[in-house]
């Protein structure tokens, strides 16, 4: 199944290039080749690994594939670094953009998977780790203080990842763990409104992705 495939490979990808990244990767895959072709030899393990049980000669050419358009991607934003509008929300969205597109092709290159994670469970830690992440970069490039940069955001990670969890059994539980993890949030940091949109995006998020996405194709 296609979409079992791009969920899993999304994954990978979202592990990859999120959870295994440290600041020393996150800031200096824009500045030396190196650190990037790590970052991006990361993304390929972190994919190979939930095809662990089936590493058939699909996957290899799916991951092979996402490897080279991920590497040819962020080498573009390695180039165009020293343009402020690369540093901007809607770049930002346009890049992670192009790399749902270069999942989405390479999942048809996949015939037959036996992945760790099934189709409707690799969407949900997919869910949780667009919430704790994506949102949490977007929102910080958008509104947070960008002179001291971008630190972990541990409770947001917790509150935002949790709530997709939640989500999935019933909508006003998540939208609960969202409004308490934004309260907590709140009277820890200064930026309520960095907060506000990480939060809200996450319950944009969690209902494209479980409600109507997720149920559609696993109902």
């Amino acid at each position: 199944m296609k979409a079992e495939a791009f969920f899993v490979l999304w994954m990978g990808h979202l592990v990859g290039d999120y959870v295994l990244q440290n600041g020393y990767i996150a800031k200096g895959k824009e500045k030396k080749l190196g650190v990037l072709l790590i970052h991006i030899l990361l993304i390929a393990a972190s994919q190979l690994f939930f095809f662990i049980p089936d590493l058939n000669r699909g996957v290899l050419n799916a991951v092979g594939f996402v490897v080279i358009s991920h590497f040819f991607i962020d080498f573009s934003k390695f180039r165009l670094s020293k343009f402020r509008w690369v540093s901007t929300t809607w770049y930002y969205l346009l890049d992670q953009g192009f790399h749902l597109l270069t999942l989405f092709i390479a999942s048809f290159l996949i015939k037959q998977q036996n992945s760790l994670f099934s189709g409707p469970l690799s969407l949900l830690v997919c869910a949780a780790l667009v919430n704790a992440y994506v949102w949490g970069i977007f929102a910080h490039i958008g509104w947070g203080n960008r002179d001291n940069g971008y630190k972990r955001d541990w409770e947001g990670y917790v509150f935002r990842g949790a709530s997709a969890i939640v989500h999935n059994l019933h909508w006003i539980g998540g939208f609960a763990v969202l409004l308490s993890g934004w309260f907590i949030e709140k009277s820890i940091r200064k930026n309520t409104q960095e907060s506000i949109i990480s939060f809200a995006m996450s319950f944009i998020s969690n209902i494209l992705l479980i409600n109507i996405i997720g149920r559609n194709l696993w109902r």
